[in-house]
This record gives C-alpha cells, structure tokens and sequence, in this order.
C-alpha cells in the first residue's frame, strides 16, 4: 500500500471498479459508484492504496457526509468490496457489497 500518487495514472479499462479523475485543484482522485448512496465517492491523496484498479484496497476509511448523520457514508474499501460500517444512514450498513465496474 502506497499513496495515490506513487502510482502511474492508468486510462480507464473495461473491468475497472474505480477509476481517475483530475480535480481542479490538481489532485488526483480515484471514484467509485456508491450503490446504497446513488452517487460516486471519491479517495483523494490522502489514502493509502494498493494500486489495483479492478479489486482496490484504500486505507484508512472513506467517511462521506459525516456531519449529516442523514445521509453518513462510513466504509472501507478491500479487495474490490465496499464494507459498509454500522454508523451509515442507509440500509446497507454492516455489509459488504461488490465494486460494479
């Protein structure tokens, strides 16, 4: 596991579960589609990743909305699988879903 940015930036392919994005600040990001939100996330940076692009692994945890307990998205990503952690607003806290490419 490394940061983002120790990692070559890879055109999208068939099969990818997360993919680039430049933001306007210069940062790269990788997202990913939210099922139980309906929106895509993002890691930026900040997280450790294992450079896989069809079965990622980000550390730490990805916390979208935190200060919303409404609409709270805590989980962890690995091996391609969205944890999703019991603080969630939404019906799919506690599981484990798929990344759909």
């Amino acid at each position: 596991m490394k940061p983002i940015s120790s990692y070559p930036k890879q055109e999208h392919q068939p099969g990818f579960v997360v993919w680039e994005l430049d933001h306007q600040d210069g940062q790269r990001r990788l997202e990913f589609f939210c099922e139980a939100c309906g929106y895509n996330h993002f890691f930026d940076e900040r997280w450790m990743w294992n450079g896989d692009y069809v079965k990622p692994t980000f550390y730490p945890s990805l916390l979208v909305n935190g200060h919303t307990p409404s609409m709270k998205c805590h989980s962890f990503v690995t091996n391609g699988e969205i944890h999703y952690l019991a603080d969630c607003f939404h019906g799919f806290k506690n599981q484990r879903i798929p990344l759909k490419p």
